[in-house]
This record gives C-alpha cells, sequence and structure tokens, in this order.
C-alpha cells in the first residue's frame, strides 16, 4: 500500500466514524457507510472487506499518533506515556472520542474488529518502548506496552459508562499495572524520568 492509498483509505473510514456518529448508531447498512465513504462499491469492499472493518485504519492512525508522541518524548515514564496518550488516544476531539467508543463498545461485530487492532497494537507500542529503552528488554516492553493498552481501553470505558476523567483513569491504571515501576520509569531506564 501506498501513501496516498493509506491516506485514501484513512480518509474515507473518518468520513464513516463521522456517518455512525451523526447517526448515532452502528447499525448503518454497509451502503449507507459506502455513501459516506465516498467511494465506489468495489473500493469500499475491497478496503473494508466486512462493514466494522472500517474502523481500523481509524484506530491504526491513533495508534500510530500515539507512538509518534512517545518516540518524541524520549525514554519512557508514567508522565510521557500519559502526556502522549491524552495527546493522541484521548484528544484532540474528546467527545468524538468517547462517542465512537461508547457505540464501538455496545456493538459486538465492531468490538471484535477494535480488539483485533488493540492487539497488533500491542506488539507496535512494545516495539517503540523497546526501542527507547536503555536495555531494550523485550519482555519488559511487552508488559509495558499490554499495560499502555489495557489502561487505555478501561480508561476509555470508565469515561464512558461512569463519566470519570479518562486521562485519570488511564493514570491510575498505569501505576496499577506496575510497568513503570515505583520510580514511575520503565524498569530498562536508566535516566531520570522526564
Amino acid at each position: 500500500m501506498t501513501d496516498l492509498l493509506d491516506a485514501r483509505q484513512l480518509a474515507a473510514a473518518a468520513r464513516c466514524a463521522d456517518a455512525v456518529l451523526a447517526a448515532g448508531t452502528t447499525a448503518l447498512g454497509v451502503e449507507e457507510l459506502r455513501e459516506a465513504a465516498g467511494v465506489s462499491r468495489r473500493t469500499f469492499h475491497r478496503w473494508f472487506p466486512s462493514k466494522a472493518r472500517w474502523i481500523h485504519p481509524v484506530y491504526a492512525a491513533v495508534t500510530e499518533a500515539f507512538m509518534t508522541s512517545l518516540r518524541s518524548r524520549g525514554v519512557p515514564s508514567v508522565d510521557s506515556v500519559v502526556a502522549a496518550w491524552s495527546e493522541s488516544v484521548y484528544g484532540p476531539d474528546t467527545e468524538r472520542s468517547l462517542g465512537l467508543y461508547r457505540l464501538i463498545r455496545a456493538d459486538p461485530e465492531y468490538w471484535a474488529v477494535f480488539l483485533e487492532v488493540l492487539e497488533v497494537s500491542e506488539a507496535r507500542i512494545a516495539a517503540v518502548i523497546r526501542s527507547l529503552s536503555t536495555d531494550h528488554d523485550e519482555r519488559a516492553a511487552r508488559v509495558a506496552a499490554v499495560a499502555v493498552v489495557s489502561s487505555s481501553r478501561l480508561a476509555l470505558e470508565r469515561a464512558v459508562t461512569s463519566g470519570v476523567d479518562a486521562i485519570e483513569e488511564f493514570r491510575a491504571f498505569l501505576e496499577e499495572f506496575g510497568a513503570w515501576g515505583r520510580s514511575g520509569r520503565h524498569p530498562s531506564a536508566s535516566s531520570p524520568a522526564s
């Protein structure tokens, strides 16, 4: 896939998200989603083999934005992970993020695709954490990535169901997972937390 195709596919997926949010439901038919995406039937089915697959590029882009933000912050710490998450996953449009999550969480077909994206994201985030850590410990990086992905899902869930502050929930879950130890730094980090 080229960057241009990726950008076109992501733009079509974002238009599907707009349509689902405007309708307030994931119960839109394939034809309604295709029309919202602004692509031919053939292209829609090639890019999104099942109705719910349009969320894949949306959340893959969120993961990419998170990893870019995390890389820019250096050695991972609770503070740097929370800042990267706040900037890329939760923001810039909080209501849109929560609204889409709420709808996806309520639909088993969409939820299954979302969980697939999380699994892929976990491995990609682990690679970034490993590359930023001083000892490049694969196991510690994977545990930290599991903590990030699980904390993200749990924080969004609590924000949607209980109205709590997702950023504070994300931080609390990260700390409870303990992947950064008592110092707030990834175990392989030799420099102080930023």
